[in-house]
């Protein structure tokens, strides 16, 4: 006598959710959606701010005991035009010496300087320079303009602007990035020659140019 043996079909596990258990996962996707968005758009808001304080010359002043300074894109080297934000520790008087002929590579001549004296607040402000004609008993004279906080003053340079070829050998000149210095340094802005062609070949006369440096006022 045989006996059957039967055998029932596997059973299908059925993986169910409930109504609540959707709703959170829903829920839970459009929050992750929205959280990426939110990164993207707050990544490009950044990207917009950090443009806007680089063409605005923000200055990172990290530490507030020391000088800081950076120079700010104005235009092309022919325009003749430089800007510099200045951050100094110390409300006071501080001296911008111009010197325009002499220049050597490195170091200053305080004995061949302009200065124009200026009272700067212990906060970021302004420094504008620049080059331009004017006339003077039917003569084109080429000067130097400044515009500081409370000081607008033009200084006549020594040199014959319109002999030269209007190019510019800079050196020493302060990038786009802030830079410390010490409080009782002397920071050079600007230190650049100018050039001419004599005799076929690229010439300095007596290393004419302009030569630009900060520093507190001497005399205090």
């Amino acid at each position: 006598m045989t006996s059957a043996v039967t055998s029932n079909p596997p059973t299908r596990l059925r993986v169910q959710f409930s109504l609540a258990t959707l709703l959170l996962c829903v829920i839970a996707a459009g929050a992750c959606i929205g959280i990426g968005l939110s990164w993207r758009e707050i990544e490009k808001l950044s990207r917009d701010v950090r443009g806007l304080r680089e063409e605005a010359g923000y200055l990172d002043v990290s530490d507030p005991s020391r000088l800081w300074v950076r120079a700010i894109n104005v235009g092309t080297d022919k325009s003749l035009h430089w800007r510099w934000r200045l951050y100094v520790p110390k409300a006071g008087r501080y001296c911008i010496c111009c010197q325009f002929d002499k220049i050597d590579n490195t170091g200053f001549d305080p004995s061949r300087a302009q200065n124009v004296l200026c009272e700067l607040p212990s906060e970021q402000v302004t420094l504008d320079v620049s080059i331009k004609y004017t006339e003077r008993d039917g003569t084109r004279v080429p000067e130097l303009r400044i515009v500081a906080p409370g000081v607008t003053k033009s200084l006549p340079s020594a040199w014959p602007l319109d002999r030269l070829a209007g190019m510019w050998r800079k050196q020493g000149i302060l990038g786009q990035q802030s830079e410390s210095f010490a409080p009782h340094q002397r920071v050079a802005l600007l230190r650049a020659h100018a050039e001419l062609f004599s005799g076929g070949a690229m010439d300095y006369p007596q290393m004419l140019g302009v030569l630009i440096w900060l520093e507190e006022d001497p005399a205090k």
